[in-house]
């Protein structure tokens, strides 16, 4: 083999190899660049999918346009206003899952408008039933529960039968409630007691039941003198097993006076 043929040899496998080298080089660019768009491309999917059921809806639509600018402004000014509006979002999303799901829960800040809220959403012909497990006093004589009964009130005016069972631990906490239960009586709602030594251990609770539509419990602090939560059901199982509950304590409790 002449010196001319082996330098051609030498020449051509240093080609071949600055070939092969290039083309995987080649080869990982392009498996990159496809990797890449296929990121983009489930993205892209995810955004039009997003921006289909945003805008499906017009109040949702201008609620998530007005969110968006004004988030990106306040979380590029940070400090507390930014902590209680992240909070105020996670609170927002949390209840919105919850709610798809027939179910939600409402923080103490909160209570008071949807104490409010929910015997509003009575009409005519519907019937209200409700539980009292707070301490009387500490509870009932509190300022916003005053519009809460106005509330209460305005439903039997329009229509609605609301019925509300106190429950206490003895007969000397039924006797320190006469007061509010006749002031309750004089609103036209229609108020019944019962004794705890008279319940199952599951009725002694706070409950609220719009037959139908919606149930919900107040969950107490524990001195029972403050509402802590609010929990709030509308699947048609779970209206069916607290209406049981509250036929339970309808059924053991007597009617005042």
């Amino acid at each position: 083999m002449t010196p001319l043929v082996i330098i051609s040899i030498v020449i051509a496998a240093i080609a071949l190899g600055i070939s092969i080298r290039f083309g995987r080089r080649h080869l990982r660019a392009l498996s990159e660049a496809e990797k890449r768009i296929d990121t983009m491309s489930t993205r892209m999917h995810e955004v039009l999918g997003f921006a289909e059921d945003a805008f499906s809806d017009e109040r949702l639509k201008n609620a998530l346009q007005a969110l968006a600018r004004s988030y990106i402004d306040t979380k590029s000014k940070g400090g507390f206003l930014l902590n209680l509006v992240e909070h105020e979002l996670d609170t927002c999303v949390q209840l919105t899952i919850d709610a798809a799901k027939d179910h939600a829960e409402v923080e103490q800040t909160y209570l008071a408008t949807y104490a409010r809220d929910l015997i509003k959403t009575a009409k005519g012909g519907d019937e209200v039933v409700t539980t009292s497990f707070v301490q009387t006093h500490a509870f009932w004589d509190s300022p916003w529960v005053a519009e809460y009964v106005k509330e209460n009130e305005a439903a039997v005016q329009r229509g609605v039968n609301v019925t509300r069972i106190f429950i206490f631990f003895n007969d000397e906490a039924l006797q320190d409630s006469i007061k509010q239960m006749n002031y309750q009586v004089g609103k036209g709602i229609t108020v019944k007691t019962v004794l705890t030594t008279e319940l199952e251990p599951d009725l002694s609770r706070d409950l609220f039941l719009l037959k139908g539509h919606i149930a919900a419990e107040y969950i107490l602090t524990p001195d029972r003198e403050h509402l802590r939560k609010l929990e709030l059901w509308t699947s048609p199982p779970k209206l069916n097993e607290m209406t049981d509950i509250i036929n339970r304590l309808v059924d053991k409790s007597r009617i005042y006076p």
